[in-house]
């Protein structure tokens, strides 16, 4: 079975994002296992501060399953706890709250992708993304 290799078209350049978001007990870690299950997204990696996964499908796939239709990219993400100490005026309004910064990477997988369909299905999930996160 051919791996999913990062897309060697050179005009399709992955899409990056970076936000906040709250993050009481483990409402986060919840919030993308609901994410996981909605996109039926495969988990590549899981490191301390880093979750990679898989959303949609290989051209294989797509055959055996005719209703798939995603081409498949993965999902990136990186989290810290967000320092509010530089920001003395926020930093009482969420003092009591926990905040993590997610950077995100979208980036396409095998060679189907066209720029216009990438852009628009990575905006469509990095919306979906931050809706789900509660992002700010």
């Amino acid at each position: 079975m051919r791996s999913l290799l990062p897309s060697r078209s050179s005009s399709i350049s992955p899409l990056t994002d970076r936000f906040s978001s709250l993050n009481l007990g483990n409402v986060l870690t919840l919030k993308l296992c609901g994410l996981i299950a909605e996109h039926q997204a495969e988990i590549l990696d899981v490191e301390e501060g880093l979750l990679r996964l898989k959303v949609g499908y290989t051209r294989l796939q797509r055959w055996v399953y005719q209703h798939a239709k995603r081409l498949p990219m993965e999902l990136r993400l990186e989290f810290r706890e967000q320092d509010n100490a530089d920001d003395e005026s926020d930093a009482v309004s969420r003092s009591r709250n926990r905040y993590t910064l997610v950077d995100v990477a979208l980036i396409p997988l095998g060679n189907d992708w066209t720029p216009e369909r990438f852009q628009q299905e990575s905006r469509r999930l990095l919306w979906n993304l931050r809706a789900n996160l509660i992002a700010s």
